[in-house]
């Protein structure tokens, strides 16, 4: 299920983000997520970041003030978000884990946070279990990406010759994953309008009625 080799973690960390389009990639999905982080007054209170890879969202949660839980099924992604929260003096969990069987009990984080997940394949067709797991161990929140149907962006990905395939779905099909799950869509929005088809989701956890 890693999408890294451990060996490879520096190389990717160097590399997934280097070029001028990804560099603006990230800025706004930094951008965002900052901005959802002090919407939500995730300043306080455990939140989950599964897959925390290198770490790149780690440390801006920790930065606001989450006691941030970095999880991944690498061990050296999680030892990387290790290095990176701690060299920038925060404090953290770390925790190497499948996020099919999240080893938490239920409402054990204020909000579960998952990046870059959705448009992989084995994520895909299992989004439904895998949005449980998240929903049971999220008290309020899950913030989530998924790559939203986007023709332009698959233009440009064969454009580009990228050999690995992602999976993109369109609202209608995302809402469908949803079905008997308690969580509903509060804030959604692409990461750059009708370029790219990733797109940042805040869901909020209904509590069923009684």
């Amino acid at each position: 299920m890693a999408l890294v080799d451990d060996k490879d973690v520096s190389k990717y960390e160097m590399r997934r983000y280097g070029a001028p389009d990804q560099k603006l990639v990230n800025r706004r999905e930094q951008g965002m997520v900052d901005e959802i982080i002090r919407t939500l007054g995730l300043n306080k209170g455990r939140v989950l970041d599964a897959p925390c890879g290198y770490g790149r969202f780690s440390t801006l949660f920790a930065k606001h003030g989450a006691e941030i839980i970095c999880a991944d099924v690498s061990t050296a992604m999680v030892a990387r978000s290790r290095e990176r929260v701690a060299g920038e003096g925060y404090r953290g969990q770390y925790v190497v884990m499948d996020i099919r069987h999240i080893p938490f009990k239920a409402n054990a984080v204020e909000a579960a946070f998952t990046m870059r997940l959705f448009h992989h394949g084995f994520a895909r067709d299992e989004m439904a279990d895998i949005l449980k797991e998240l929903a049971r161990v999220a008290r309020q929140w899950v913030i989530l990406s998924y790559y939203r149907h986007n023709p332009l962006h698959a233009f440009f990905r064969r454009m580009k010759g990228f050999s690995s395939r992602i999976k993109m779905m369109t609202n209608e099909e995302f809402q469908s994953e949803l079905k008997a799950i308690p969580l509903t869509v509060r804030f959604r929005r692409p990461v750059i309008p009708f370029l790219h088809a990733q797109t940042i989701v805040v869901l909020e956890k209904v509590t069923p009625r009684s």
